[in-house]
């Protein structure tokens, strides 16, 4: 169980896609024992470009796939997918907590 105020964070290190324009296999998930909605934003580290944004996730809930925002030329970026914790009644932001990742992008 998470203590309040606390929760975990889950997401693929590597997100790969076919091409930019395909969805990747992101295995976002709001873990079981969090007791907050969850929203993730997917921002490039060289551009700050938001590519991915969420709608909030249940506790127990998961993407497997993202679908990027804009088509991406093939190549790695590096990016920074954000938790942003939110209250399941007033949904106000109570935390934030951030990973690393990289999208590979496919020819």
């Amino acid at each position: 169980m998470v203590e309040e105020g606390m929760f975990g964070i889950s997401i693929a290190s590597v997100i790969p896609f076919a091409d930019g324009a395909s969805e990747g296999t992101a295995y976002i998930e709001n873990v079981p024992g969090n007791r907050y909605l969850m929203r993730v934003a997917i921002v490039l580290d060289g551009t700050g470009e938001t590519v991915f944004e969420s709608k909030a996730l249940k506790p127990g809930t998961y993407l497997e796939t993202v679908e990027l925002a804009s088509d991406l030329d093939p190549g790695n970026y590096a990016a920074t997918a954000t938790f942003t914790a939110l209250d399941p009644e007033s949904r106000e932001e109570v935390g934030r907590a951030g990973a690393k990742v990289t999208l590979s992008v496919e020819g």
